[in-house]
C-alpha cells in the first residue's frame, strides 16, 4: 500500500514501483476513476470545495456542513443527489446543478427542500481568501455558497495503460466475458475498463460496486486458469 505504480514493461513482464520491480505472468488493472472536474475559474484550492467519492470526501463534507450552511452541489447523478440527499438533513439550503434531472426524483428532492437549477453549471467562483463565498452560474445568476460538491461523476484512470501501449477508447478496452485486455497475459476491472451493457449490448464505463465484484471475479479466476466469466454488467 501506499506505493505508486510507475511503469509496466510489457516485454519483460514487470511493474515498476519507485525503485523496486516486480515480475508477473499475469498482470490485472484495477486503477479505478477520478473524479471529473468540470472546468470553473477560482474554484481550485479551495478550502470549502471538495469531491464526493472517497471516504476521505465524506469526512470533509460532514466536517464542512451545519445548521447555517449554504450548500451547493453540481451534478445530479447517482453521486450528486446522494450528497444532497445527506446534505438535506444538515443544511441550511441545498441548491443543486445539472443538465438534467428525473421528473419525480425532482418533485421528491424539491419538496424536501432541494432547490434545482437544471440546464446550469458554476463558470467561477467569488472567493475571500481560500474561501467560496459565492457561486456564478451560466446564466449569470449568484448563489451563496458556503460548501461547494463537485459530483459531476468519474473519468477511468487508465495512464498506466496507455503507456503501456495497451488498447485504450476512453477506458481499457477488454474481452467482456474475461475481462482481458488487448494483451492476453493483462487483465482489467473495475472502473478503469469498457464493458458492455448487457440490456442494449452498449460498449461503455459501468462504473457500479457490483459491476466491478463481478468484473474481479472472472478476472481473477482467468488469470488463475479457471473458467469463470461475466455474466453481464448494467448501468
Amino acid at each position: 500500500t501506499d506505493v505508486e505504480v510507475t511503469a509496466i514493461d510489457r516485454a519483460k513482464k514487470t511493474v515498476k514501483c519507485g525503485r523496486k520491480v516486480y515480475s508477473y505472468d499475469k498482470l490485472c488493472l484495477c486503477t479505478g476513476s477520478v473524479p471529473f472536474v468540470p472546468p470553473m475559474q477560482n474554484v481550485s484550492g479551495k478550502r470549502n470545495v471538495c469531491g464526493f467519492l472517497t471516504a476521505a470526501d465524506a469526512q470533509t463534507v460532514h466536517d464542512l456542513a451545519s445548521a447555517n450552511t449554504r450548500a451547493v452541489v453540481i451534478g445530479a447523478g447517482l453521486i450528486g443527489m446522494k450528497a444532497a440527499e445527506g446534505l438535506s438533513k444538515i443544511c441550511k439550503s441545498v441548491d443543486v446543478l445539472d443538465e438534467k434531472s428525473a421528473k419525480l426524483v425532482r418533485r421528491h428532492l424539491e419538496h424536501h427542500g432541494l432547490r434545482f437549477h437544471l440546464g446550469q453549471t458554476v463558470t467561477r467562483a467569488k472567493c475571500s481568501g481560500k474561501t467560496v463565498q459565492r457561486v456564478v452560474l451560466q446564466n449569470g445568476k449568484e448563489l451563496p455558497c458556503d460548501l461547494l460538491v463537485v459530483a459531476v461523476g468519474v473519468r477511468p484512470a487508465t495512464a498506466l495503460a496507455e503507456a503501456a501501449g495497451l488498447t485504450v477508447e476512453r477506458g481499457i478496452i477488454t474481452d467482456p466475458a474475461t475481462m482481458q485486455t488487448s494483451d492476453p497475459d493483462i487483465y482489467a476491472a473495475g472502473d478503469c475498463a469498457v464493458s458492455v451493457d448487457m440490456l442494449d449490448g452498449s460498449k461503455k464505463i459501468l462504473a457500479l460496486w457490483p459491476n466491478a465484484v463481478a468484473q474481479g471475479r472472472a478476472a481473477g479466476s482467468q488469470m488463475a486458469g479457471g473458467d469463470l466469466t461475466v455474466g453481464g454488467t448494467y448501468a
